[in-house]
Parts: structure tokens; sequence; C-alpha cells
């Protein structure tokens, strides 16, 4: 048994992938720590960190932040991080809706994949 096996609480599978729960994490923390170690496995196509926005995609990252001001829906996790979706890619904001941070892009092979991911955080 490895040592850090011992700090496992519980375990999630997210198409196909288990992801392992340690203690202290939420179930969105453990898919982060886990996205960030993907190294182009399914059903992500790159390492989260590396990705950013292009200027095209800010310009709609910023228009849908101004859409959930004024009222429109976002998925949001349990520490209060805003996903915000753009093409095949989560915008993870921080911060209030007048001073908007991105926090991490997350990009998937495709949109499906996106929104099963999603789908996994809401079901929590």
């Amino acid at each position: 048994m490895n040592k850090n096996d011992a700090d496992i609480v519980g375990w999630m599978t997210v198409k196909g992938n288990h992801i392992p729960i340690r203690k202290g994490q939420t179930r969105e923390q453990a898919m982060l720590t886990f996205l960030s170690e993907a190294e182009g496995g399914e059903p992500f196509a790159k390492k989260p960190e590396n990705k950013t926005l292009s200027k095209k995609e800010f310009a709609v990252w910023y228009q849908k932040i101004g859409e959930i001001k004024r009222g429109g829906y976002v998925d949001k996790m349990s520490n209060g991080d805003k996903l915000v979706a753009i093409d095949n890619k989560i915008a993870v904001t921080t911060g209030s809706y007048e001073k908007p941070k991105l926090k991490m892009v997350l990009e998937f092979k495709s949109e499906e994949n996106m929104f099963s991911w999603i789908e996994a955080i809401r079901r929590k």
C-alpha cells in the first residue's frame, strides 16, 4: 500500500476515469486535481493549466460574465468558483462579477465530454 493511499477516503468514476477523493477534498477539488495531472488521457485533450483563452474567447467570457450579472444561469462549484463554458473549454472564474478573475481554463476533446464533466459536478 502506497503512503498516499491512506489519504484516499472515496472514489468517483467519470467517463471511465477512476478518480480518488482524498481527505479534506470535495468532489470538485478531486476532479480539478485529476485534470491538472491529466496528460492527454480521455476525455481531456491536454494539461488544463497550460491552456488560456484566445482574444475571441476572452470577449465571449466577458460577454457571458455580463449575462450572468444580469441574472443568467451559471454552474458553480461548492467553493463558489463559477464555470463558464466557451466552445470546448471551461473558464473557471473567481471573484465578483465586477472584478472577475480567470483561475483556470480546462480544455476538453469535445463539447460532449465537457458537458459530461459539468453533469458530474452537478450530481455531486
